[in-house]
């Protein structure tokens, strides 16, 4: 996998009055990469990884 250059993060309501979810963009490309569930900075604490190749 080749390293990402700008990546973006956005948190967002799935629906009025339902939990958050981040999805994590590819900036030079406009594309998501990954929707991690919730709002909070563990999954980065922890490392986060894509679950699969992205082009």
């Amino acid at each position: 996998m080749v390293p990402k250059a700008v990546l973006g993060v956005d948190d967002f309501a799935t629906s009025r009055g339902n939990p958050y979810a981040t999805v994590i963009t590819d900036g030079e490309r406009r594309r998501p990469i990954d929707v991690l569930p919730g709002h909070e900075a563990d999954p980065w604490q922890r490392g986060w990884r894509p679950a699969r190749e992205f082009r």
